[in-house]
């Protein structure tokens, strides 16, 4: 049976070429004090950032867990109330990445999480009011069918949802990696 796609919904419809693929390919992090960015209708279309400002966190991105995700509500007051929320999963709980995921889960530091979905689109969190590292997880796992991981959350609150990142701008991100 082929595709027929017939759902428009204002400027959103469902073409055959859209794939529903799931999960996280790549998830880095910039201090927001350190990038410049350009936003046009709701888009990343530049982005100015040192090299070396901007951190890969090199996750597992095969194990079913790790995630973008973000809600909106919106209240009969016309209060509006966006939390976008990244997590991610790295097997093995090691000396290095306990002592780097205790140096970004620290109160105050706000940060720009940009993710690359499996889907290949790209997000930028926290762009206005900054992301945080909100919950750092080690578990070691009772049985050797369970996993011995860092599970980490990031989590934002912002007035809209995440901004999508155009490929010249996510580019430049990728560009000033550590």
């Amino acid at each position: 049976m082929g595709c027929t796609p017939s759902l428009t919904l204002g400027g959103i419809s469902y073409s055959c070429d859209d794939i529903a693929v799931g999960g996280l390919k790549r998830v880095l992090y910039t201090l927001s004090a350190d990038a410049a960015l350009t936003e046009t209708s709701g888009e990343i279309t530049a982005a100015t950032i040192a090299s070396g400002d901007t951190v890969e966190l090199e996750f597992n991105n095969k194990d079913g867990f790790s995630a973008f995700s973000e809600e909106k509500t919106v209240e009969a007051n016309g209060v509006v109330n966006v939390v976008p929320t990244v997590v991610v999963e790295f097997p093995k709980m090691t000396a290095s990445k306990r002592a780097e995921l205790d140096q970004i889960s620290v109160a105050g530091i706000e940060l720009i999480v940009w993710v690359e979905t499996a889907a290949g689109t790209y997000h930028a969190i926290g762009v206005d009011f900054g992301a945080y590292c909100s919950l750092v997880s080690g578990q070691s796992g009772t049985g050797r069918s369970e996993k011995n991981m860092y599970q980490v959350t990031f989590t934002g609150e912002e007035d809209h949802l995440s901004y999508s990142v155009d490929s010249t701008a996510w580019t430049s991100v990728v560009g000033s990696l550590a």
